[in-house]
């Protein structure tokens, strides 16, 4: 969730960086990195804890807490968020003082060439005036938590007649598969399409669904062991070979052949995210339990100050990597305190993360701390 800040604001809304510009260069190939696997992470993480809550709750509490948390969210974010990020962009080019010809600004000097029908199918869909701008994924997810509520009964009525249904371990199909969709994806940069409307693109959607269900197959309760512990044992060698491997995607351009190793980098860096995690940060720490809440604010709420941000960067005149880092780090900085003191204990708290009070947290940082030096 913190990385989609720092996503957009390595993407120029509001034209702080041209396509000859060195930081520009090392800006867009950084939003092409993370975009090649965030979301994947994502969803599989998504996957494997909806499996969780399935299997520790069962099926009506799974869909209940999904609706409290991700659809009663969006229904009531949708419409004051994007009015903000309107206002938002609207006011980076106006602080900017350049011209909103583009809302990507200058990212489309990176793309490649796109032919007459591609330009107009993009034409199409910037015609469809409704879409769920940067909450487009909580959309996806609620369709995904729907596909995973009718295959869990489908399974029930088939283990209640006697028939088993197939191993965990069948889920690793779904790698290879997750080619398959990809290979519709239209966009001319690195990494999946985003598909913002009511109806998903099958591609996308499709795409997304192969990682979601493959982390829902990574939990299990008995003895044998969490299969996604297993993932990213060789985390390290992960992570380098994704680098290594976006190093040849970036220097070969697009073709065909790139669709595979694209997707290897998604599969190869949510491996290896999940391991570096699993490795180093499993001790229990209350900070890292409060970032983790207050991602979810941060995200919704990020884009129009990132717009912001972008226009004042670009009045003050600042290089590129030095605009990117202070857009990051100013909305941080305003976003952190303000889930802090004006959100967490708050009906709208309650409403992302669930019912926290100080008492509440002093008592588990206590317990942490105690957990951290035993």
């Amino acid at each position: 969730m913190l990385l989609g800040i720092v996503l957009h604001a390595a993407i120029p809304f509001v034209p702080y960086y041209g396509a000859d510009d060195t930081g520009g260069k090392l800006l867009f190939g950084l939003f092409e990195y993370i975009h090649l696997w965030r979301m994947p992470l994502f969803f599989l993480i998504s996957g494997y804890f909806t499996s969780m809550l399935w299997r520790r709750r069962g099926l009506q509490a799974l869909v209940r807490h999904r609706l409290r948390r991700i659809a009663a969210p969006l229904a009531i974010f949708y419409v004051p968020v994007i009015v903000l990020v309107l206002a938002g962009i609207v006011a980076g080019y106006v602080i900017a003082d350049v011209k909103a010809e583009d809302t990507f600004g200058q990212a489309d000097a990176y793309e490649a060439p796109q032919s007459e029908a591609d330009q107009r199918a993009d034409e199409a869909a910037e015609d469809d005036s409704f879409g769920f701008a940067h909450l487009w994924f909580l959309w996806h997810l609620l369709w995904l938590v729907v596909a995973f509520a009718l295959l869990t009964r489908a399974h029930a009525w088939w283990a209640a007649r006697g028939s088993r249904g197939p191993p965990a371990a069948f889920a690793w199909v779904l790698v290879p598969l997750s080619v398959v969709p990809f290979l519709g994806m239209q966009e001319d940069v690195l990494g999946p399409d985003t598909s913002d409307h009511i109806l998903p693109a099958p591609a996308v959607i499709g795409f997304y669904a192969a990682f979601f269900f493959f982390g829902a197959a990574q939990y299990n309760e008995g003895d044998g062991g969490d299969p996604i512990d297993r993932l990213g044992r060789w985390w390290p060698a992960q992570l380098t070979g994704s680098l290594i491997v976006f190093g040849i995607l970036v220097g070969e351009g697009l073709d065909t052949g790139s669709v595979f190793l694209e997707v290897a980098v998604a599969w190869m860096v949510s491996f290896g995210m999940v391991g570096a995690f699993r490795d180093r940060l499993a001790q229990p720490s209350f900070r890292v339990r409060w970032l983790s809440d207050s991602s979810y604010w941060m995200y919704l709420m990020h884009l129009p100050l990132v717009f912001v941000l972008q226009g004042v960067a670009v009045a003050l005149g600042l290089p590129s990597i030095l605009a990117f880092v202070a857009v990051v780090v100013t909305t941080v900085g305003i976003l952190a305190p303000s889930y802090h003191y004006l959100v967490r204990f708050t009906a709208i708290g309650r409403l992302l993360n669930g019912r926290r009070s100080r008492d509440d947290d002093a008592r588990l940082r206590a317990q942490l701390e105690i957990l951290g030096h035993s």
